[in-house]
């Protein structure tokens, strides 16, 4: 779904579906455009098929050089070793699939913002209270996956005071991002 705040709904220039997400080009006045991508990962596709089609996306959608690029969601990508503290993890590569992202969002000149809070996480395993977690198994899934970090944003930092995630707005297996 999409929710769109009613103070920034006159801005909506226009809104794109895609397979997995969907894109909303903002213009206010004479500023760029903001091109915000919603995206959503599938295990099954790899990361260079979610960064082609957002690729794709944004130039359909505003074809425009100068425009500013938001993209927020699931991307699969786990980021919490990220956060791990023990020698081990902080040595391993997050791998391919985050060297891919972290190249693209470099590419468009934005960085990967991780959440820097996160509220009312439904765990209370002590060993992720200092990690982001976005997305906890549920049903089935809870003794084949681990909690992960895997919702976040690609935006230019000047777009972007904080990114947080909220447990408490949703009722799924994925924190709600703000």
């Amino acid at each position: 779904g999409l929710i769109i705040h009613q103070s920034v709904v006159h801005l909506v220039a226009s809104i794109k579906w895609l397979e997995r997400g969907c894109v909303v080009v903002f213009i206010a006045g004479k500023r760029k455009p903001l091109v915000l991508v919603g995206v959503h990962g599938h295990s099954s596709i790899q990361a260079e098929d979610t960064i082609a089609m957002i690729s794709k996306a944004v130039q359909e959608s505003c074809p425009v050089p100068q425009r500013d690029l938001m993209v927020v969601g699931d991307f699969i990508i786990d980021m919490k070793a990220k956060f791990m503290h023990d020698e081990l993890c902080n040595s391993l590569d997050l791998g391919i699939e985050a060297d891919l992202l972290q190249n693209y969002a470099a590419s468009q000149g934005l960085d990967v913002a991780l959440p820097s809070v996160v509220s009312c996480t439904p765990l209370e395993d002590p060993a992720f209270s200092y990690i982001p977690i976005t997305r906890v198994p549920t049903g089935n899934l809870v003794g084949r996956q681990a909690p992960s970090l895997i919702d976040y944003a690609l935006v230019s930092r000047y777009l972007l005071q904080d990114i947080r995630a909220h447990w408490e707005v949703s009722d799924s297996d994925h924190a709600c991002l703000v």
